[in-house]
C-alpha cells in the first residue's frame, strides 16, 4: 500500500490506489472504465484485477518471442507422422494436444474434413516452429487457427528448410528429430544412401567439435518450386568456439525436397552445406 494514503483506512486507501491505476491505463493505454454496482465485486477484486491488466501490458510491452517447441519443454515423444500407423498417430495426436493445452496453446481446425494424420504434421512440422508471445499469464491462451485452404508449399517449404533443418543442424543442440525428413536414402554433403540415424551421427559429430555453436544468420535467397521437387537455397552465418578459440563458420546451404506421391506431403531428402566438413 502506498504510504502517502497511511491516513486512510486500509478499504479506503485501497479504493484511491485503484482509481489511480484506472486513470494510468486510462492515459497510458486507453482504457476504459464503467462502474459496477455490484456489491460483490469488493475494492480487493477490483485491484486484483487492475493488476492483472497491468501484467498483461507490462508482458506485451516487452513482446518476449519463443518458439512453439520451446514453449512445450522441447518434447522428443513424437516420432514423424510417416512412421505411425493410424492407431498409434491418434493416441500421439490425443496426447500432443493435451499438451498444447497444458501450456494454454489452443488448436482451432476449421475444417472439420481434415484428417487427423494432417492435423498431426501441421503440429510437429510447422505449429512447432511459430513463434508466439510468451506470456506467462493465468487464464491466458494463444489461439492457432489450421485452416487447409492456407496450404503454401512453397512458404512451407522455405520455412521448413531454416527452422526445421538448417537451423538445427547449426545450433549447438543435439540433432533427434526428423519429423520433415525421409525416412532413407538421404544426403548430407558428400555422404549418400543415409538413414535417419546415419544423418544424426554425422551432425552430432560435427556439434561435437565445438563447445558452443551461435547461429547468427541464416537466410533464404531463393526457392525453387516444381511439381514434385523443390530447392531453397540460403546463405548462413555461425560463430565456433572450440577452448579459446573462436572461428566464423559461413557459406551457402541448399535444402532438397521430394513429394509423396501418395500423401502429396513434401519431405526433405538431402542437404548440401558449404564450408562444413560432416
Amino acid at each position: 500500500m502506498d504510504k502517502s494514503f497511511k491516513h486512510l483506512s486500509d478499504r479506503e486507501a485501497l479504493k484511491v490506489e485503484n482509481e489511480i491505476l484506472k486513470m494510468k491505463l486510462t492515459l497510458e493505454r486507453g482504457g476504459i472504465f464503467g462502474k459496477t454496482d455490484d456489491p460483490n465485486f469488493t475494492p480487493e477484486m477490483e485491484h486484483a484485477f487492475l493488476q492483472s491488466i497491468m501484467e498483461v501490458e507490462r508482458q506485451f510491452d516487452e513482446r518476449k518471442a519463443i518458439q512453439v517447441f520451446d514453449k512445450i519443454g522441447r518434447p522428443r515423444c513424437f516420432n514423424p507422422a510417416a512412421e505411425l500407423t493410424d492407431e498409434e498417430l491418434i493416441l500421439a495426436l490425443k496426447e500432443l494436444l493435451y499438451l498444447l493445452n497444458e501450456h494454454r496453446i489452443i488448436l482451432n481446425v476449421s475444417d472439420d474434413s481434415i484428417k487427423e494424420r494432417e492435423v498431426y504434421r501441421f503440429i510437429t512440422e510447422d505449429l512447432f516452429y511459430q513463434e508466439i508471445h510468451d506470456f506467462d499469464i493465468e487464464r491466458t491462451s494463444v489461439v492457432v487457427h489450421f485452416d487447409k485452404l492456407d496450404d503454401d508449399p512453397e512458404f512451407e517449404n522455405t520455412m521448413l528448410a531454416i527452422e526445421g533443418c538448417i537451423r538445427p543442424i547449426l545450433d549447438k543442440e543435439p540433432m533427434e528429430r526428423f519429423f520433415y525428413f525421409g525416412l532413407e536414402q538421404l544426403k548430407l554433403n558428400q555422404h549418400h544412401n543415409l538413414t535417419q540415424e546415419e544423418f544424426a551421427i554425422l551432425v552430432n559429430m560435427f556439434k561435437q567439435v565445438y563447445d558452443e555453436l551461435q547461429v547468427d544468420e541464416i537466410n533464404e535467397t531463393e526457392t525453387i518450386l516444381q511439381e514434385n521437387d523443390c530447392e531453397v537455397k540460403g546463405t548462413y552465418m555461425v560463430t565456433a568456439k572450440a577452448g579459446k578459440e573462436n572461428c566464423m563458420l559461413t557459406g551457402n546451404w541448399t535444402v532438397h525436397f521430394e513429394k509423396d506421391l501418395k500423401e502429396g506431403h513434401w519431405y526433405i531428402v538431402g542437404v548440401e552445406i558449404e564450408g562444413i566438413d560432416f
